[in-house]
């Protein structure tokens, strides 16, 4: 992990910074399979059973204007699989154990292969629905097949229905080395002539730089106070680090 970025594109991509609206969303996926295991583990033992593997990458689907990221999960403790979702924040949504391998996507459809085929040969799939509310309870091959939902989204949901792109991340209070009560906050990044923005949590002061850890993937980035917007300057003010 670079601790100091020398172009906005590689800012942007290591720590997820986001600059798009909703009229003109884009694919926002997870990094790769390491940084979905490293959230399920947040998510707690349920979510992340022993000897837990991402499989694949399914892919991203639109539904509703917007998308979602599809990874397919196997443990040696379990029969089947487990679809994995994303929203495209990325938070984890949570996910479905199922019999079936995830192993295509269309709108609004997760395809997993039946195993069978039609009459001229075709691949007979089972869909589970993904519509504008999201990801539900539903039904595979008959048999009822419920979402598990991520419980530690839903709390932060329930605490702050404005707050973005923490995700899965569930933190004790955390201080500064001066005893100053800290948490995860929108930071503006400006470089380039551009704004960006990046959900993250002060680490420390370094020198007239100060570090950053990302909120959804956990890394840490150093970024000049120059480039910090004047909101920033005066949080770092308040908590005793200018």
């Amino acid at each position: 992990m670079k601790k100091v970025f020398a172009t906005i594109t590689a800012m942007a991509v290591v720590l997820g910074l986001a600059n798009t609206t909703e009229a003109d969303e884009k694919k926002n996926p997870p990094k790769n399979k390491n940084a979905v295991l490293e959230i399920l583990k947040l998510a707690g033992e349920e979510h992340f059973p022993e000897k837990l593997k991402i499989t694949r990458d399914v892919g991203s689907m639109k539904s509703d204007e917007t998308y979602y990221h599809v990874f397919c999960g196997q443990s040696k403790e379990e029969d089947g699989y487990r679809v994995i979702l994303f929203d495209n924040k990325p938070e984890y949504l949570g996910y479905y154990s199922v019999g079936f391998e995830p192993a295509e996507l269309s709108e609004g459809e997760i395809m997993l292969d039946s195993g069978d085929a039609d009459e001229d040969g075709n691949p007979i799939w089972f869909i589970i629905p993904v519509g504008k509310k999201g990801p539900g309870n539903t039904r595979v091959d008959g048999t009822p097949t419920p979402f598990v939902k991520n419980k530690l989204l839903e709390q932060k949901t329930a605490k702050d229905a404005d707050s973005k792109g923490v995700g899965t991340l569930s933190v004790p209070e955390q201080k500064t080395s001066k005893g100053k009560t800290i948490d995860y906050r929108e930071w503006k990044i400006n470089r380039g002539g551009k704004t960006l923005t990046a959900e993250a949590i002060f680490v420390k002061k370094i020198g007239s730089s100060v570090e950053l850890k990302d909120a959804k993937m956990g890394k840490i980035a150093k970024f000049p106070l120059r480039e910090l917007s004047t909101d920033d300057i005066k949080y770092l003010k308040e908590i005793g680090e200018l």
